[in-house]
């Protein structure tokens, strides 16, 4: 996807999608829940193919019985789908970072899952 925003001194920003992909999907709070989230991806890619965006909002972590295979999925589509998926951190996400030794504070940019610390070593034990 292309984001523009055309604007000019005169008038306010204006943004601009160049985009093919007309349907956006957004599930929440994935928790762990892998066969609940593969079974939502088969079936948006039995109904709608490859015209949709999904955009998972985070929460990917914390309660669920699949967290380390859950996350793996989610490293897995952003390889295969590009633009198509975007991740989006959520608290649950963001307080595992924080005892993980991620720095303090909110994020100042937007953090997805491969921008993750435990993606650079998939196979941490302590994850």
């Amino acid at each position: 996807m292309t984001f523009r925003v055309a604007h000019s001194p005169d008038q306010p920003p204006s943004p601009q999608f160049d985009d093919a992909c007309e349907t956006w999907v957004a599930v929440a709070d994935l928790h762990g829940h892998l066969a609940r989230f593969d079974a939502l991806v088969s079936y948006l890619d039995r109904t709608l193919g490859d015209s949709y965006r999904l955009c998972t909002l985070g929460d990917y972590v914390d309660n669920g019985p699949e967290v380390p295979a859950l996350l793996d999925r989610l490293i897995a589509i952003s390889r295969t789908r590009g633009d198509r998926f975007i991740p989006i951190l959520g608290n649950h996400d963001l307080a595992l970072l924080r005892t993980l030794g991620f720095p303090g504070g909110a994020p100042d940019e937007r953090l997805i899952c491969t921008q993750f610390p435990w993606t650079r070593d998939r196979r941490r034990s302590d994850v």
